[in-house]
């Protein structure tokens, strides 16, 4: 269990992903902007997962989804994750909170970038759980995430 953070510091490094909407702690004018090591202070995971952008199972390393959702007190059922490329879709938050889906930010040990899919890339943990092994999963993979909008 993620402690709720009350007042999310300022990020000092480049922003990587800002969350908007229904959410309680912000740092930002109605969002909360964190860079790579605000998001890594949530607690670094770990995910051995296949990817729909890479070839054979890949190591992960990032935080999950719902420590971020925890962290800004996010309070609505539904979550617009938005790339750099301005592709969107919506993902029920009851995803974040029924499986450890990672924002990662590492592949192998390298920080991800935008060749990537980085510098965030959403990945669920589709090899652990075969009710994830779906086309609209492989939507919901967000690579470039920029974005999340708490509705």
């Amino acid at each position: 269990e993620v402690p709720a953070v009350q007042n999310l510091p300022h990020p000092t490094g480049s922003v990587v992903l800002s969350v908007k909407g229904q959410i309680s702690n912000t740092n930002a004018p109605g969002r909360a902007d964190f860079d790579r090591a605000m998001l890594e202070a949530l607690g670094v995971s770990r995910l051995e997962a296949t990817s729909p952008w890479t070839d054979g199972r890949r190591k992960f390393q990032g935080v999950l989804a719902r420590d971020l959702l925890l962290a800004v007190g996010a309070q609505g059922q539904l979550l617009t994750a938005i790339g750099q490329d301005d592709y969107s879709i919506d993902i029920p938050a009851s995803d974040f909170m029924r499986y450890p889906v990672l924002l990662a930010l590492q592949m192998d040990g390298k920080y991800l970038h935008i060749r990537d899919q980085g510098p965030v890339l959403i990945v669920y943990p589709r090899d652990d759980y075969a009710e994830l092994a779906t086309p609209t999963l492989t939507r919901k993979s967000v690579g470039m995430l920029r974005e999340i909008v708490v509705q």
